[in-house]
């Protein structure tokens, strides 16, 4: 071959080279902006999972907190509200007089029964929450 031919030949493989270049940097750069999407997704995901994992951990703590309060003696009371109920109904029984006239009886009856409602509840809550896990 001529040189003209071979210097025709080589700028066609230049131009040619030139337009395949081009093209794969186009498809870096979408290969990039692509990638960038995704990471910052995975990355909010993983946040989202942080927090989601906090919650739980502290959900489970609340739950075995409010599993502990069953027990009077665990719970923390200055004094025990069962114990309370116990001795006004004997002592109401001893002097023969309707435990409903006693001072204090029916407010401590009904916070006993909120108490054994929040109880409950709060055993529900754990056991959903153990369920789920």
């Amino acid at each position: 071959m001529n040189k003209k031919v071979m210097a025709k030949v080589a700028k066609i493989n230049k131009e040619e080279l030139s337009k395949v270049e081009l093209s794969i940097v186009g498809d870096a750069n979408k290969a990039v902006r692509d990638l960038k999407g995704k990471v910052k997704t995975l990355k909010d995901v993983q946040d989202r999972f942080s927090k989601a994992t906090m919650d739980v951990i502290r959900a489970k703590q609340q739950a075995e907190k409010a599993a502990s309060l069953k027990s009077p003696f665990v719970g923390g009371f200055s004094i025990n509200p069962y114990q309370v109920m116990d001795d006004i109904e004997r002592a109401a029984k001893e002097l023969g007089v309707d435990i409903k006239r006693i001072d204090g009886y029916g407010e401590l009856n009904d916070l006993i029964q909120q108490y054994e409602l929040q109880l409950k509840k709060a055993e529900e809550g754990k056991q959903r929450l153990n369920k789920e896990l």
